[in-house]
């Protein structure tokens, strides 16, 4: 529980902000809040660190920002600012539900330099960024049950980077991964929508923290083919209806996505990037019987992603900013699994299916496993592993590649410099570097 109060109020905020230049990068600028006709610049905005936290609570290197849960202890929680039906009537969150925004708070500090203090709303103390739920409507006042949130941006306002749930969240889950649809009635919560409701409370965060949706902005388009949730969670929908949802024993589940690539983007051109998470060797191990839509963010070390329990035939593309199609047992959607803009992954170990592997600029190591693989380096003196004695595989200069047949499995390898058998080592040599490891 928090235990400081804040000297933010509900009437007079204090909250300060920051413009910056584009960056001239357009997937990254046409997700970027300008500012709105308030603020002056039309430049993008970001939250300098909460003036009232002390240098204890704050950090010089990174954007500290506050946050609190109105109505937490049952007491009342004033707004300085009107909804379109007049005074503002909050619903808290409950108490498993505040730990899952606390956990999505911590999330997003993986991937970006910024840390999140929760303050205590006490009388008038407030934090920069509040978190409850409300009767949404239109401006006549009319119910909106259809829309699941809003957040104001980034704003020296009271409300600027407030977020609102409409109210049918009250039984909501904000879990990540797999959660437990709502059953109507049904006392025992769930997730609300079938896009699992943390991926909504993502949307509204980064709202709050600057970001806008694609298209947002008319002068500079975001890639029409990267417009759905698989790549940005600012986005409308996902590239194929229904594709977030799994069935197990005759129960719906929704898959809740992290962060995707482009969200990570703008957030780490507006706060930088977070080079301190998983900065040592890092194995990502995924499970065959868990679907995920995941953003790996990496900052050092030599990395591995782990696929050797999967028997659905993979696409996986090791190049930050690339995105691989991981089929899960009984689930699948195309481009899935992400890497994140200038993350470097170094490994694969891939499962039993006929697998498409492609490499970076790294020296990559890779392990396709059974199945008829298609590897491809990239560039580095990259390595293919095999468990099979030498002795017991035919391998077969083609041209520009190689062909390693063992049984009824035939690989064929491109830009592949080393060969690592259970026995023996072999370098291939394709680009002279022979004496190089």
């Amino acid at each position: 529980m928090p235990t400081l109060v804040n000297k933010q109020t509900y009437l007079e905020s204090g909250q300060q902000f920051e413009t910056k230049q584009f960056s001239g990068v357009s997937y990254i600028d046409a997700l970027l809040n300008r500012g709105g006709e308030g603020l002056g610049s039309g430049a993008p905005i970001k939250w300098v660190s909460d003036p009232y936290l002390t240098d204890e609570e704050s950090d010089n290197l990174i954007t500290t920002i506050s946050y609190s849960f109105p109505r937490a202890d049952g007491s009342s929680a004033p707004y300085s600012y009107p909804d379109d039906v007049g005074e503002i009537t909050p619903i808290a969150f409950n108490v498993k539900q505040q730990e899952d925004i606390r956990a999505a708070l911590g999330e997003i500090e993986k991937f970006i330099n910024v840390k999140f203090i929760e303050v205590i709303e006490d009388k008038e103390s407030v934090g920069t960024i509040r978190f409850a739920m409300k009767t949404i409507t239109d401006e006549a006042g009319n119910y909106r049950a259809g829309i699941a949130a809003t957040a104001d941006p980034v704003s020296a306002e009271p409300r600027g980077g407030d977020v609102w749930f409409n109210k049918w969240f009250v039984e909501g889950d904000f879990s990540s991964g797999l959660v437990p649809m709502w059953l109507g009635g049904s006392e025992s919560p769930g997730s609300q929508t079938p896009i699992g409701d943390l991926t909504i409370m993502y949307h509204e965060i980064f709202h709050a923290l600057g970001v806008e949706h694609p298209n947002d902005n008319p002068d500079i388009p975001f890639p029409e083919d990267k417009n759905f949730r698989e790549y940005t969670v600012m986005a409308g929908e996902f590239s194929v209806d229904g594709a977030s949802t799994h069935i197990i024993d005759y129960k719906e589940y929704a898959v809740a996505s992290t962060p995707m690539a482009y969200d990570v983007a703008a957030l780490q051109y507006l706060y930088g990037a977070n080079s301190k998470h998983n900065s040592g060797d890092t194995v990502y191990t995924f499970d065959p019987n868990t679907p995920e839509i995941k953003l790996i963010w990496d900052g050092a070390g030599a990395d591995t992603l782990n696929f050797m329990n999967f028997s659905e035939s993979n696409t996986i593309n090791l190049n930050g900013g690339s995105y691989s199609t991981v089929p899960f047992n009984g689930w699948s959607l195309k481009n899935n699994i992400s890497i994140a803009f200038d993350a470097v992954i170094e490994n694969v170990i891939a499962g039993s299916g006929a697998d498409v592997i492609v490499g970076n600029f790294s020296n990559n190591v890779i392990t396709g496993g059974l199945g008829g693989d298609t590897i491809d380096g990239d560039a580095g003196i990259d390595q293919a592993v095999y468990t099979e004695n030498f002795i017991d595989v035919s391998l077969v200069n083609s041209g520009t590649f190689w062909n390693i047949a063992s049984g009824t499995d035939k690989d064929t390898l491109r830009n592949i410099e080393r060969l690592k058998f259970n026995d023996k080592h072999i370098a291939l040599d394709l680009d002279g570097n022979a004496g190089k490891t």
